[in-house]
């Protein structure tokens, strides 16, 4: 592109034509987002945390099935 436009008149740098030619390259494709299906009853995921140290500590817990998404916590 640049030999094309040299031999057409133009006198400017390499530098000033990358720029703005590297707003038009494509993004790269999003990740495509994998859900992970279980049967009914067959899996649950667990979370525990502790949130504070010391002589007073708190604890939570958070259970969530699988299969319908439904959430409980402690």
């Amino acid at each position: 592109m640049y030999r094309e436009i040299a031999a057409r008149g133009y006198q400017g740098w390499m530098s000033q034509l990358r720029a703005p030619l590297r707003t038009l390259r494509p993004a790269p494709p999003a990740d495509p987002v994998t859900r992970f299906e279980t049967a009914m009853g067959e899996q649950m995921q667990v979370d525990w945390v502790e949130f504070r140290k010391g002589s007073t500590p708190l604890h939570a817990f958070c259970a969530t099935l699988d299969f319908s998404r439904a959430s409980s916590a402690a």
